[in-house]
């Protein structure tokens, strides 16, 4: 579309995405690589069952402190000297596309589960139709209906819900797994020291690993925007 404002929002984004978004919430799911093989170990799926609703839990509120500091996105990229019209930009763009994030870790989770049980082309298979459908419907609403940013957000919202829901589906459908297809109850929301004791360091050191790289955006944004 040729506007510089809307590409340095992207990158902008993407920015604060990593830093807050996907590092944090990438660690949070590390708990169910570890825990899961040991339960599926010890013979009992409905344990293993138990730490994917114990991660989908902690996802869920993690998300929603995140999402409340994306309020403030604008305003701390502007205090950091970004241009004015970025930061406004990046503002909508994070609000609409931070729920597309939670829905693609949801199924990152699930992905890391089926994997530990050994169910790896599963995963692959959403995945696959996922990202060839993507820049399609990408282009559709962001280009030809001019939503530009918004239907960006709107493309992974519901292709991240897609592969979420479909490799739900396959967990459900495959009768290796079927039995793990439980509701959470109150074992999920109790004692997650152990999930959280693998989770948390993760969720620090891939944050900070982010930043690290990030901070070559920030340092970009300064230098000027067409620059």
């Amino acid at each position: 579309m040729d506007d510089k404002i809307l590409i340095a929002a992207v990158g902008m984004g993407n920015l604060i995405q990593n830093v807050i978004f996907s590092g944090p919430m990438n660690g949070a799911n590390a708990g169910v690589e570890t825990l899961v093989p040991q339960a599926k170990g010890a013979g009992d799926l409905r344990l293993a069952a138990v730490y994917l609703n114990k991660g989908r839990v902690v996802l869920s509120g993690f998300f929603i402190i995140i999402y409340s500091l994306c309020f403030y996105i604008g305003s701390l990229l502007e205090g950091l000297g970004q241009n004015k019209a970025v930061c406004d930009a990046t503002q909508v763009y994070i609000l609409y596309f931070a729920p597309a994030l939670f829905l693609y870790f949801l199924a990152d989770l699930q992905r890391k589960f089926l994997n530990s049980l050994g169910k790896s082309v599963l995963p692959m298979i959403s995945q696959l139709i996922m990202a060839f459908c993507f820049p399609f419907l990408c282009y559709y609403l962001a280009i030809y209906l001019d939503w530009k940013l918004v239907g960006i957000a709107v493309t992974s919202i519901a292709l991240n819900g897609f592969t979420f829901l479909f490799n739900v589906f396959l967990t459900w459908y495959d009768p290796d797994t079927s039995e793990t297809c439980i509701w959470p109850d109150r074992t999920s929301f109790r004692d997650f020291d152990s999930y959280l004791a693998i989770g948390l360091p993760n969720m620090i050191s891939q944050a900070f690993d982010m930043l690290s790289y990030e901070v070559l955006t920030l340092s970009s944004g300064l230098i000027g925007v067409t620059e």
